[in-house]
C-alpha cells in the first residue's frame, strides 16, 4: 500500500506526508497549552480565618474582601495558609491545595514555594480561596499535613487536624 502511495505521488510527497504526520503527532503529544508542572513545595499549614485577622492577600482572595466561612451548603472558604519553616516573617506564593473529597472528611493539603528562608520569626497568614467543587454537607475539613505521623505532634497540629467545624462551631466565634 505504502509503495502504491508512493509511486502515486512521488517519493518527495511522500515524505513530506510522513514527516507532517510525525509533526502533527508530537504536537498531540506534547504539553502545549498544558499547565506547566508545580515546582516542588514547602510543607505549610492552614485554618479558618477568625473574626480580626489581618490576612495577607492571596490566590482569589482580595485585599480587604471579607473571608468565606465554610458552611454546609456552600463548596468555597477561604483558609488562612502559613509556612511552617522559618521564612524572615514570609509565607510566599501559596500552591494550589490537593483536595481529597471523601465519605466523611475532606482533606485539604497546602504547600508554599521552597524558595525562601531566613530569620525565624512568625510568618505571615495568607488568605487562599478554596473550590472544593461540591457542598461541604456534614464532613469536616482537615489539614492534610496534621494526618502525617511525624507532624501531628507539630506546634500548628498540636489541636489536631480538623479546621472545620472549630471546636464552637463557629470561626467567628473564636
Amino acid at each position: 500500500m505504502i509503495a502504491a502511495v508512493a509511486r502515486r505521488l512521488g517519493s518527495g510527497a511522500l515524505a513530506l506526508l510522513v514527516v507532517g504526520g510525525v509533526l502533527a503527532m508530537a504536537v498531540a503529544l506534547s504539553p502545549f497549552g498544558a499547565e506547566p508542572p508545580r515546582p516542588p513545595g514547602m510543607m505549610a499549614t492552614w485554618r479558618v480565618p477568625v473574626i480580626g485577622d489581618r490576612l495577607t492577600p492571596g490566590p482569589g482572595a482580595e485585599a480587604g474582601q471579607e473571608f468565606i466561612v465554610p458552611t454546609a451548603t456552600g463548596d468555597t472558604f477561604t483558609a488562612a495558609v502559613t509556612r511552617t519553616a522559618c521564612s524572615g516573617g514570609i509565607t510566599g506564593e501559596v500552591y494550589p491545595p490537593d483536595i481529597s473529597i471523601e465519605p466523611d472528611r475532606i482533606v485539604v493539603t497546602f504547600e508554599v514555594d521552597l524558595s525562601l528562608g531566613g530569620e525565624c520569626p512568625s510568618n505571615d497568614w495568607v488568605a487562599y480561596k478554596v473550590k472544593l467543587g461540591q457542598d461541604i454537607g456534614d464532613r469536616v475539613i482537615v489539614d492534610g499535613w496534621c494526618l502525617v505521623p511525624e507532624h501531628a505532634a507539630d506546634f500548628y497540629c498540636g489541636g489536631g487536624a480538623v479546621r472545620w467545624p472549630t471546636r464552637s462551631g463557629s470561626p467567628a466565634e473564636e
